[in-house]
């Protein structure tokens, strides 16, 4: 009943936090900020984005048809009704978890960060292409101009520091829950009557919806 009542308030506080973002950024959509620029284009795309937005709404449909097989209503012993998989033998948990793990947030994990290493990457070798210009300069007005606008702008950093910690948010809110799903289906955590830390770890993902929107207002003033 409390993990319930929490997920249901956190349900009503993302949606509520979302909607506040969209909103803001459709009222504010004149004033051409990069923030609001950013924002608008994960809401707001183009016909090209639409269709790779298609794509990964068919794919999340069909890897998610397993689960309409695979899982299933069942009575508990207090007569309560929950929805769990109907495996034939307990042993086929911990494989299911593993490839759950893999797809959902290892792999995509990795590839976020193979892309930001790029993005370090290419800043860095500009960095160092910026500093040899501005040490070679002999046009007095063109070399003032070039060293006050620097190689990235504030509003630029600022859009990249959002996106790093929109990320770090992501990290935070699911390698708990992954870590404990997987350590608990290798049956490497202590058996207790009472685990309130697994409760806890099953609604940071939710809490991960929930953020974003705070995250937006506090790199928004």
């Amino acid at each position: 009943t409390e993990q319930l009542i929490t997920l249901w308030i956190l349900f009503i506080i993302t949606i509520f936090g979302n909607s506040v973002v969209l909103y803001l950024t459709w009222k504010e959509r004149k004033r051409k900020s990069r923030m609001t620029f950013f924002v608008t284009q994960l809401a707001i795309t183009e016909k090209q984005a639409k269709v790779l937005i298609a794509v990964a709404w068919t794919l999340a449909f069909l890897f998610s048809i397993p689960t309409l097989i695979i899982f299933g209503k069942i009575k508990l012993s207090n007569g309560e009704i929950q929805c769990w998989a109907l495996w034939p033998d307990d042993s086929y948990w911990t494989p299911y978890m593993t490839i759950v793990a893999l797809l959902v947030y290892f792999i995509p994990l990795i590839i976020i960060r193979c892309y930001y290493f790029i993005v370090i990457r290419t800043i860095w070798t500009k960095s160092k292409a910026h500093a040899v210009i501005i040490s070679n300069c002999t046009d007095g007005n063109f070399c003032a101009t070039y060293s006050q606008r620097g190689l990235i702008s504030k509003a630029k950093m600022k859009a990249i520091k959002y996106s790093i910690v929109v990320i770090l948010a992501f990290i935070l809110c699911w390698s708990p829950y992954f870590l404990f799903d997987i350590l608990d289906n290798f049956e490497m955590l202590p058996e207790t009557k009472e685990r309130v830390y697994a409760s806890v770890f099953q609604n940071l993902p939710v809490l991960n919806s929930a953020i974003n929107p705070i995250i937006y207002c506090v790199f928004s003033t």
